[in-house]
């Protein structure tokens, strides 16, 4: 087996058929069908946004993500409107925005999949060019497994689809360090680093790699000025808004900052590197693997390549946010995960293993997370445990000692209950739609045969209810 670059006696067709069965193993660990019956509270985001889009206000009144994966994500639902629906758009987007938008949803969440699966392909390209053919079908058979990345791909968040941008953008990067780059490579470098930073603000951490790979080189500061240009006109193309409403996107912007990196209102106990490295590593990727990423960063590091420098620089860039932020959450440590994929590989091969101690210790890497990742797909389908929960609750509690409490989100302190707080969906509707367009989205809503005739959506709920009754008596 080579070291570095080139690639072993595997030829094409093997490795392409191989990739093809790992993607096909990664596709069934991710795809969302059967449809799971729970949402994630970030999920709203592709309902309440892509929908208010169709009244042909492309603001997203809402910058706690940039507006890339939204436009696709509307895109998208009108395609399925046009494929699927026989009512009006107007009762479409009635329904799905106040009634039930899970079949929206699961369309949004297979783009998270396919976006998934595309990433694991490209950590096999990422493999391939640091450490040979077989390099790349370990790097991309680990990142299938290891559940940090599995289990955010079933989900409609902007988290998965930045990775994709990201983990290009180191494949760029490498590919610039090991040949010096092409100009259209710096340029499709840039254009990588915009796209991640609009789909998600810290995708933009993925251009410090980009700038390792063209500093010190020829033409240095002018590569340097053609990827950062491209990357800017990639995120103002794509999140337009950003520059067009900078008021209200700042607002947006900076109350988010405040609330996940400097806040304890999602703090899970001590600092937040140590949570990183002491909870989300182990967990997300398995000892087997974080053991080895340990091993690949210490064994001989002066005898790693500019290339593999770079893909370190990757690791750390993206880890800033994980290890810096005080929200905790597994979420801000995906994008690290194709890349410690990729770091994996090192020991491997560069330690010279006979063949039956390279399969025994591939089986010790995959193993554990790969059965994880499994049981995460077994209950990916199952009940709501939240629901579960108020289930149990009602069950143990007397009626008369039940108490409902808002809380305000930072720092579980009680707050007040408001119209803004009830009817949350109404007020997003209003940024897009006007009053009269919200009262003939419930007029549009009682003529509906499948809406459930009791359901409740706030001060519209009077207006249905006595529509049918009207129509009944």
């Amino acid at each position: 087996m080579r070291v570095r670059g080139g690639d072993t006696c595997i030829s094409s067709t093997v490795y392409t058929g191989w990739l093809v069965v790992i993607g096909i193993v990664a596709l069934w660990l991710r795809l969302p069908i059967p449809e799971p019956l729970w949402q994630h509270v970030d999920e709203r985001a592709f309902l309440l946004q892509p929908l208010g889009f169709v009244s042909g206000d492309l603001n997203p009144h809402f910058f706690n993500y940039p507006t890339l994966q939204l436009y696709l994500s509307a895109a998208l639902y009108r395609v399925y409107y046009d494929l699927f629906s026989s009512v009006s758009v107007e009762s479409f987007v009635a329904y799905n925005y106040f009634v039930d938008g899970i079949r929206l949803l699961t369309v949004a969440r297979c783009v998270t999949t396919f976006m998934s699966v595309a990433t694991v392909v490209v950590v096999a390209a990422l493999g391939r060019r640091l450490y040979g053919a077989a390099g790349g079908l370990i790097a991309a058979l680990v990142l299938t497994v290891v559940p940090l990345h599995v289990r955010f791909s079933h989900l409609a968040t902007t988290d998965i689809p930045a990775v994709l941008w990201t983990t290009l953008a180191v494949l760029w990067a490498v590919r610039i360090a090991q040949q010096q780059g092409e100009p259209r490579d710096t340029l499709l470098a840039g254009v990588w680093v915009g796209l991640a930073a609009s789909t998600k603000y810290p995708g933009i951490f993925c251009a410090i790699p980009v700038a390792v790979a063209l500093w010190p080189g020829p033409n240095a500061y002018r590569r340097l000025l053609t990827a950062g240009g491209a990357a800017l006109a990639t995120l103002a193309l794509t999140s337009p808004f950003l520059w067009l409403s900078p008021t209200e996107a700042w607002a947006d912007i900076s109350a988010m900052g405040a609330e996940h990196l400097a806040s304890d209102a999602h703090r899970v106990g001590g600092s937040p590197l140590w949570h990183f490295l002491r909870y989300t590593l182990p967990y997300g990727l398995g000892p087997g693997v974080l053991l080895t990423v340990v091993l690949a960063c210490g064994w001989h590091p002066r005898s790693m390549g500019r290339d593999e420098l770079v893909l370190c620089a990757g690791v750390g860039a993206l880890a800033i946010l994980p290890a810096a932020a005080a929200s905790g959450f597994m979420r801000y440590a995906v994008p690290v995960a194709p890349l410690l994929a990729v770091l994996v590989v090192r020991p491997l091969v560069r330690l010279n293993l006979p063949r039956w101690a390279l399969w025994t210790w591939l089986v010790v890497l995959v193993g554990l997370p790969g059965y994880a990742s499994w049981r995460a797909r077994q209950l990916l389908p199952g009940p709501d445990t939240r629901v579960q929960a108020l289930q149990w609750i009602k069950a143990q509690e007397p009626e008369s000692y039940r108490l409902v409490l808002h809380t305000s989100g930072w720092g579980g302190v009680p707050g007040v209950l408001t119209p803004g707080v009830i009817l949350a969906r109404e007020s997003y509707f209003r940024r897009s739609y006007s009053k009269q367009q919200l009262r003939q989205a419930f007029a549009e809503l009682s003529q509906r045969t499948d809406f459930p005739p009791l359901a409740t959506l706030g001060f519209g709920a009077e207006t249905i209810i006595s529509r049918r009754d009207s129509t009944a008596g």
